[in-house]
């Protein structure tokens, strides 16, 4: 977990469990189709739901808002060629009934380290539609690429090196008759 697993979150020194609308998640999180971002610590999950002793971290998608029309487009220029843009459509179809909104983000960039790049191409749909005056149904779809390359922050020796070890004795051991010699 800890190599693969981007969104690992500490709560007082306790592992906390990662979860999206509050069902359990493993992918990174980012800002552009995230509304609210929960903490809820202790060990939630004894009654139900997910959890850890640590809690629980919950991201909380954007939501189709019926009530109203709005667009916002924001572009981010940083060092090393850096270039993050993102664009967020809310449209009401029919006003306080039906609504979709649009999320979209592109991401192209390197870091300070040669060759290490961190590029994505994202997309978020999601609809509300209000049936009745207290039914509600919301669906959404995500999509897209991230294509990454960064260095590691430990010596990829320091697992292998028993390994590299054992190999090099076995190498060097002189040959000894009643060994069995495999292919």
């Amino acid at each position: 977990d800890l190599l693969f697993n981007p969104t690992i979150t500490k709560v007082r020194g306790q592992l906390s469990s990662t979860g999206r609308n509050y069902y359990e998640w493993v992918l990174s999180v980012d800002n552009y189709n995230s509304e609210r971002l929960e903490l809820s610590s202790g060990p939630n999950s004894i009654l139900f739901g997910i959890g850890s002793p640590g809690g629980i971290f919950n991201t909380q998608t954007k939501r189709a808002q019926t009530g109203r029309t709005f667009a916002e487009l924001s572009n981010r220029i940083t060092s090393f060629n850096s270039i993050r843009t993102t664009f967020d459509l809310n449209q009401a179809i029919v006003p306080d009934k039906l609504a979709f909104r649009f999320n979209f983000l592109k991401e192209e960039g390197e870091t300070w380290r040669k060759w290490e790049f961190d590029n994505s191409n994202r997309q978020h749909l999601t609809v509300t539609w209000k049936l009745l005056r207290n039914s509600t149904l919301r669906a959404e779809f995500e999509g897209g690429t991230h294509h990454t390359l960064r260095s590691r922050t430990y010596a990829t020796n320091v697992g292998a090196q028993p390994w590299l070890e054992a190999r090099a004795a076995g190498l060097t051991a002189p040959f000894q008759p009643g060994w069995i010699a495999e292919p």
